[in-house]
This record gives structure tokens, sequence and C-alpha cells, in this order.
């Protein structure tokens, strides 16, 4: 839910041909945000090609954070900046990052906001705000493509 809108929605994610993450949004009724009605099951075995699958989704993480989003419409470029980023999961565990997130896009390689960034000392570092929270919240799973982040910003 984007808390300053009041607006909700399912978002389901999946990788394109070249590797990039592909967002499909259903607007969605901020009262069922915590459940998937008969439209969004519909909507995510659609998109998954395998009728039934929503049917054996459970919740693992809810994030929330909030976000300013720049935009250079002339450049093609945007960033989003997220902060207070706190994960809970179904059993009330919690991780909170005491940071700002800035994620950079640009299809035209690298932007005036990255140039920015690199002259003021900040490096790129990849970051899943889901994969790293699940690290931290259950350290069983295999944390071996995001240790350097949890190391740096969780520990």
């Amino acid at each position: 839910m984007y808390q300053d809108s009041g607006v909700a929605v399912l978002e389901v994610k999946s990788k394109d041909g070249r590797g990039r993450t592909v967002k499909n949004r259903l607007d969605y009724d901020v009262a069922d945000r915590h459940r998937l009605t008969e439209a969004g099951r519909s909507f995510v075995d659609e998109l998954a090609a395998a009728p039934g699958i929503a049917d054996t989704l459970a919740p693992v993480l809810t994030t929330q954070y909030r976000r300013s989003t720049l935009v250079d419409l002339r450049a093609g470029t945007r960033a989003t900046i997220d902060r207070g980023l706190v994960c809970t999961d179904p059993h009330g565990g919690t991780v909170t990052l005491d940071r700002v997130i800035i994620e950079t896009k640009s299809d035209r390689g690298t932007s005036a906001i990255d140039q920015w960034l690199w002259r003021h000392g900040a490096r790129p570092a990849k970051m899943s705000k889901y994969c790293t929270a699940l690290a931290v919240l259950q350290p069983d799973l295999p944390a071996n493509k995001w240790r350097r982040t949890l190391d740096r910003y969780f520990r």
C-alpha cells in the first residue's frame, strides 16, 4: 500500500529474456491488501501460466518504507529513495534498516544521479529488501549472494 495516496496494488515480479525484472500490477482494494482475493488469485495464476498456483502461496514477509521518486524526463532516468525500512515476518520477527536506499534506473546506462552519487562516495551495492530481510530473520536460508550487504548493513 502506498500510504501517502492510500493506493494498494498486487504486484507480480518475473524475469524477461534478458534477465531484467518485469513488474505486473493489479489495482487492489486497500482492505484486501493482506489477502489474495479471487481477482488476485486469477491475476497470479494467469501471469504464472499455472492455474491454481496462487492457492499454494502464503504470506512470508511484510515490508514497509517511505519512498520518494525523482524523475528526469529529458534524460529518461529516475531514482527511488526508500527510508525507514521495516520488515516483519508472520511470526512477528522484525528487522529494520536505519539507512537510505537509493535505486537508480536508466535504459541508457549511467545517469547524472549515478555520477552525483559516485562523486559523493556512494558506490553501487546489490540489494533486495526482501531477500536480505529474510536472510536476517531466517538465518538457515542460504544468503551467499547477499553476504556483503548483510555484513555491511544488517550486522
